[in-house]
């Protein structure tokens, strides 16, 4: 191992909770997990009861309330450790990259309805973009939808393709970057 002084004890105290959580319930099943190509709900409701989900959320939603982000490195790591691919990384996907959306855009109405159950691991995020060429950055989709979802840009310009939803395979309400 390298050594570093980019973690504090705190999150070296987290690491062995991830590390535990890891060896016990991703570690045995990953192998299952990516022949059936899915993501085992039971196990990311477990991460959420472990407190592995939403450790950067408000405390009085049921997040760690802890904006450090060396938090969610370490689950990655522990995670590579194990080489928990997809079945492992939906957690990464939900606490690095969308959760920031909750966190930034709920109002405190949408917090309180959404926030416990992303904590929980009783919701699962996601993330789909569709626009092609838009690439990884979903900042530069170019297509805005109808006047009265976008009042200050009537244009639609740009578009789309379809995206299914998750396993189920559903396909998503249209939903309009603007």
């Amino acid at each position: 191992d390298m050594e570093r002084d980019l973690f504090e004890a705190d999150h070296e105290l987290f690491r062995s909770t991830v590390h535990e959580f890891v060896e016990r319930e991703v570690a045995p099943n990953v192998a299952k997990w990516e022949a059936e190509g899915k993501v085992d709900k039971d196990m990311f409701r477990k991460a959420g009861k472990a407190g592995l989900l939403g450790t950067a959320l408000p405390e009085e939603h049921g997040g760690g309330g802890m904006a450090d982000f060396r938090f969610n490195m370490v689950i990655g790591e522990e995670l590579m450790r194990a080489d928990a691919m997809a079945s492992g990384m939906c957690i990464t996907l939900h606490n690095d990259v969308c959760l920031p959306y909750f966190a930034h855009l709920c109002d405190g109405e949408q917090a309180a309805r959404w926030m416990p159950g992303l904590v929980s691991g009783d919701l699962m995020s996601a993330i789909a973009m569709t626009e092609p060429g838009a690439g990884s950055d979903a900042a530069s989709s170019r297509r805005c939808g109808p006047p009265r979802r976008c009042p200050t840009s009537p244009s639609r310009s740009g578009s789309r393709s379809h995206a299914p939803s998750g396993s189920s395979g559903a396909s998503p309400s249209p939903r309009w970057p603007c």
